[in-house]
This record gives C-alpha cells, structure tokens and sequence, in this order.
C-alpha cells in the first residue's frame, strides 16, 4: 500500500530511549555501541534502497 505512494518501509530501526542521557556537558551526543551498530545497519539499508530507486527514476 505504502509503495503505491513511492514510500519503502526500511525494517532497520534505531531505538533511543530516554536520549537526553547521552548528551555530554559540550551538548554534543554520545551514543552507546549498540546504537552505533543499529544506526550502521539502519544507514546500508537505507543508501541499499537509495540506489535501486535513483536507478528507477533515471530509466524512466
């Protein structure tokens, strides 16, 4: 349904809960390795499916 208004559902997804505690004194954002690793797969997956549609707009 969603691909019918040229939306893809990325199942990779980073979860911060209560992210205000990894902001450090310099209000910069210090996330955990787990985080990190999730925000990774989320970011391949994403530019994995950025490819395939530039791909089907420059064909048409």
């Amino acid at each position: 349904m969603l691909s019918s208004l040229n939306v893809m559902v990325l199942n990779e997804a980073v979860t911060i809960p209560m992210f205000t505690q990894f902001i450090d004194e310099e209000l910069h954002f210090q996330p955990t390795e787990q985080i990190e690793r999730t925000t990774t797969q989320m970011l391949q997956a994403l530019a994995k499916w950025g490819k395939v549609l530039k791909a089907g707009r420059t064909e048409a």
